[in-house]
């Protein structure tokens, strides 16, 4: 499990997950997400704007 955070444009967003993948026209996927910031969850996929940058990976 790692938990990535994104800057937004509105601020941060996190989540908790399996994996992370990314595709250029479609964003970020995050597989098997446990938890998020905005307190939905668990989902197994969730997709993110792709011009969200990612600012930290950890280990969860």
């Amino acid at each position: 499990m790692v938990k990535v955070t994104f800057q937004t444009q509105r601020g941060i967003y996190w989540a908790v997950c399996e994996s992370v993948r990314y595709d250029e026209l479609e964003g970020y996927d995050l597989d098997g997400v446990l938890e998020n910031s905005r307190g939905t969850g668990p989902a197994c996929l969730i997709s993110v704007s792709p011009k969200w940058q990612i600012v930290q990976v950890e280990e969860a």
